[in-house]
């Protein structure tokens, strides 16, 4: 029940790449009894080609190449989405790891924070003037800006309300330039005939 050697050497040639092939599907298997079933099965299609007229023989060798060549190119594209799925696990564990650490950071903080007003209270005989009247100038200083700003924003409602103005009187003009370009026409047509 061995096949004739030729006739398997035939389908070597056809395809250049077999054995690169065949060992690319057997490593995409799980275990060593499907790489077992595999090979019986490819004898088993060798046997069934000898037995076959040619022209059905080459058909069949032509559409097991074409379902092997679609077997590959999934294979290929599975690897390709194996590999973006690792990248993309890795950052994204990359991004929870940076988001853990920003969130003890910021809990660290917090602590922080609460532990210094406890740990270190204010001394009755500390001078706080100072800080006050820094504190009336800056109240002082946002007044100021607020009059300021609110006294810009009223010069550029007026100057906008000016802009209207001339904008009215320019298409004001311009009908009336129009109208004497008119006038002029049919003064210039009648006149002349």
């Amino acid at each position: 029940m061995t096949a004739p050697t030729g006739q398997m050497s035939s389908m070597a040639m056809d395809d250049g790449s077999d054995d690169e092939d065949e060992e690319s599907v057997h490593s995409a298997m799980s275990n060593a009894s499907e790489f077992e079933d595999d090979e019986e099965v490819e004898y088993l299609a060798m046997e069934m080609v000898n037995h076959l007229p040619p022209e059905q023989a080459s058909r069949l060798l032509k559409n097991m190449r074409a379902k092997e060549k679609a077997v590959q190119d999934l294979l290929h594209r599975n690897r390709s989405l194996l590999d973006s799925c690792q990248h993309l696990d890795s950052e994204n564990q990359a991004l929870t790891d940076r988001l853990k650490e920003s969130e003890q950071a910021a809990t660290q903080a917090a602590e922080a924070t609460k532990a210094v007003p406890a740990a270190a209270p204010v001394p009755a005989n500390v001078d706080t003037s100072y800080f006050a009247k820094m504190e009336r100038g800056k109240e002082e200083k946002i007044l100021i800006l607020q009059k300021e700003r609110d006294h810009l924003v009223m010069q550029v409602r007026r100057l906008d309300a000016g802009g209207q103005q001339l904008e009215e009187a320019l298409v004001q003009a311009r009908k009336e330039i129009k109208k004497l370009q008119q006038q002029q026409a049919r003064g210039g047509i009648g006149g002349g005939g």
